[in-house]
């Protein structure tokens, strides 16, 4: 026990984040993006933007107050490629010089500075195919399935493959230097604040070393490979993850990220008030706000978009999913729930409705936009909007596509099937996390169904999940964010292919033919279209006449008739962005979920704000006539704040002789002329009435002077 206390104590830290980075407010920008327009007769690309058209809107993002802008593609690619992806990087310490080159983008983080509005760049583990020769001797490879060693492409080992991208070796030290020394490059040449790491939740990635190649003889008897190869391991399996990932530190210890930690440390150390943005799929949240870096995830869009009837997959294309696989409000509230369970407490998230890959929310919400941008600015985090997703339209060109087809694909998130009904009772100084989307819950869950299971091994294979990293490991379980359900670990399942991404590939894929155990299935190579989805460049008119129609038809089905008129939701936009700048509680206070009562938990979501003197509560009803005629009219709900009475602060819970009212948090006026004891705002169940597709945000306010006499005239009443 000694030993083990020891160990916790050496793994304990305090993270410190540039100070007032709750109160930020951030905006993604695709560079090319702004100012771009099309000939819509031929498709032909008139105007792209670049570092200057970005300067020329920095005015309207510091009135709206904007306090940083994450410029997406502004680093340098391949100079062979005209139209190749804003990921597809070059050199990772130089600006793009299609969009203006260094001189231009200097002088934009100048004016972005004098705005005091941050400045925010890529950040990439992979490099392009074409990318500058510092790189070269850097560049990991594998065995091609004719034999052939190659670069290996950048890989997330889990889904998704670049093959206009290398990866580099992160067994090198050399390696974890030179991307720190590029990102210190940008801050000390051109002002740079920080940084969003795309694919994050994969650093460093580190496949599992091919050793029947690297130990491959000669014929005189020698070893093929040098002892540096073999000792960095620079021929790997294709996509078996291995590293920190997969490591008891991680799984079973819960460590945070070493790659990371190290990335943190060296960037604060001369840069202290430096943000990190990091992308987060796989469920690996924890892990990336453990290391100290604010994580961007997609859970909250996901969920809103399969209660919408869609999916949001991690590429940011979007289908048609079954009912039976739709969520609700409980899902969020259950996503929430557990994340108050596992992750340290108030971590700091970036909260986002839509990606640079994705549609509008228009597109992947319809009529719950609304909904949808009221919990943007509602739930705790950075609000980080995308360039346009405001301007009333649903679709653009530089996008994934999005399906009215509907589908089952192994590449949907569904969270219902992945998280426990409850969370466990207590807090757990030495607990794990949810690793890969399977929490502790379900990890014991599975364990009683099968007697004789240690934890730590169901532990291993959970959080394993689909991939096998050594020869001996016979076994795997489908990726358990796919819609099959967890099943024995020693079973191998097939994958169903019905509508998911492998039916792009030619018939006799790699899903079909016999597989090493160093392929993992899952893992798919982007096409061309999709590696360039989000550039700006030509296309034809007949693309432009069909964005426009759908955008027509979409705006159509939301329903301007019946009140939903997506070409003015930029008013919503504004509204809510002016409440939370006036409501510090939105930007820092502490949250917590709040009761709406079992037979509303599924149409209903509630949660609190608070400080040490101030209490927020949002009630948002995610249905309306379009779920079924039973939604047509709102609801009146009971509403229990008890949750709150163990997190409010000690000053006001001893102070019971002051009284509250309710008051409409968008209006400022009261609810009603009822006055309330904490006791009774606590313990007593309140009646809200919520509209379809309505927030409800109240505001905790105490009573003006003069509430007592009418307060116990109240009591006598109810008595």
């Amino acid at each position: 026990i000694k030993a083990l206390c020891d160990h916790r104590r050496v793994k304990g830290r305090v993270i410190v984040q540039p100070a007032k980075v709750r109160d930020d407010f951030f905006m993604e920008i695709p560079v090319e993006q702004v100012g771009a327009t099309w000939d819509e007769n031929s498709g032909e690309l008139q105007n792209r933007g670049d570092f200057d058209s970005v300067l020329e809107v920095l005015p309207e993002l510091k009135v709206r107050g904007i306090t940083g802008v994450y410029l997406m593609g502004a680093l340098e690619r391949s100079m062979n490629e005209a139209d190749s992806s804003p990921f597809s990087v070059a050199d990772r310490s130089r600006p793009s010089s299609r969009l203006g080159g260094g001189r231009a983008f200097g002088n934009l983080v100048h004016e972005m500075r004098r705005l005091e509005i941050r400045a925010l760049v890529d950040g990439l583990e992979r490099v392009a195919s074409a990318s500058h020769r510092k790189y070269r001797k850097y560049i990991v490879e594998f065995r091609n399935e004719h034999g052939v060693i190659c670069p290996h492409p950048g890989t997330d080992a889990r889904e998704t493959q670049w093959p206009d991208t290398k990866l580099l070796n992160y067994r090198r030290v050399e390696v974890w230097d030179m991307m720190i020394n590029e990102t210190k490059e940008l801050v000390r040449e051109y002002g740079v604040g920080g940084i969003r790491l795309d694919n994050a939740q994969s650093y460093p990635v580190t496949l599992a070393a091919d050793l029947h190649e690297l130990l491959r003889r000669d014929p005189d008897g020698e070893l093929h490979h040098s002892l540096d190869e073999i000792f960095y391991g620079q021929v790997v399996m294709p996509n078996v993850e291995c590293g920190f990932w997969r490591s008891e530190a991680c799984m079973d210890l819960n460590y945070p990220n070493p790659f990371l930690i190290k990335y943190m440390k060296e960037m604060w150390n001369e840069f202290p008030d430096f943000v990190v943005i990091a992308e987060s799929h796989f469920h690996r949240e924890v892990e990336i706000v453990q290391s100290g870096m604010i994580a961007q995830s997609l859970r909250v869009p996901q969920i809103l978009a399969s209660v919408a009837g869609r999916s949001l997959r991690r590429d940011g294309s979007v289908a048609k999913i079954p009912a039976s696989k739709k969520s609700s409000a409980k899902t969020l509230s259950r996503v929430l729930r557990n994340d108050a369970e596992y992750m340290p407490r108030n971590p700091i998230l970036i909260q986002s409705i839509c990606t640079h890959s994705s549609p509008y929310p228009g597109g992947l919400y319809g009529r719950k936009s609304w909904i949808a941008v009221d919990l943007m600015y509602i739930l705790p985090g950075i609000p980080m909007l995308l360039f346009g997703e405001d301007c009333g339209r649903a679709l653009r060109l530089n996008m994934m596509g999005l399906s009215n087809a509907e589908e089952n694909s192994a590449y949907d998130v569904h969270f219902d099937a992945l998280l426990p009904k409850s969370p466990p009772k207590g807090r757990n100084s030495n607990r794990g996390s949810p690793m890969d989307g399977v929490s502790a819950m379900a990890k014991l869950a599975i364990s009683e169904k099968q007697p004789g299971t240690s934890l730590l091994g169901m532990r291993r294979v959970l959080s394993g999940a689909n991939v096998q990293n050594t020869a001996n490991a016979a076994a795997g379980m489908k990726r358990v964010e796919s819609k099959s359900r967890l099943g024995r670990a020693d079973s191998r399942q097939k994958l169903s292919r019905q509508g998911s991404f492998q039916d792009l590939k030619k018939a006799g894929d790699a899903l079909d033919s016999p597989k090493t155990l160093a392929s993992n299935a899952l893992v798919r190579s982007q096409s061309k279209t999709e590696l360039t989805s989000s550039t700006i460049k030509s296309t034809t008119s007949q693309d432009i006449r069909n964005m426009n129609d759908m955008n027509r038809r979409i705006f159509e089905e939301i329903g301007p008739h019946a009140g939903y008129d997506l070409s003015q939701i930029k008013g919503h936009y504004h509204h809510r962005e002016l409440v939370r700048q006036e409501s510090a509680v939105l930007r820092s206070g502490a949250f917590s979920l709040v009761h709406v009562g079992a037979q509303f938990s599924e149409q209903f979501f509630a949660c609190a704000r608070f400080t040490p003197d101030t209490i927020y509560i949002a009630i948002v009803n995610f249905k309306d006539v379009q779920d079924g005629e039973f939604f047509r009219e709102g609801k009146e709900i009971d509403l229990s704040l008890q949750p709150l009475a163990e997190n409010l602060s000690d000053d006001m819970l001893r102070n019971t002789e002051r009284l509250y009212c309710f008051k409409d948090a968008f209006s400022g006026e009261r609810r009603d002329e009822k006055s309330y004891t904490l006791e009774e705002v606590l313990y007593r169940r309140h009646k809200i009435f919520v509209g379809p597709l309505h927030t409800v945000l109240i505001e905790v306010s105490v009573a003006p002077e003069g509430s007592a006499e009418e307060h116990t005239r109240q009591c006598i009443h109810r008595l």
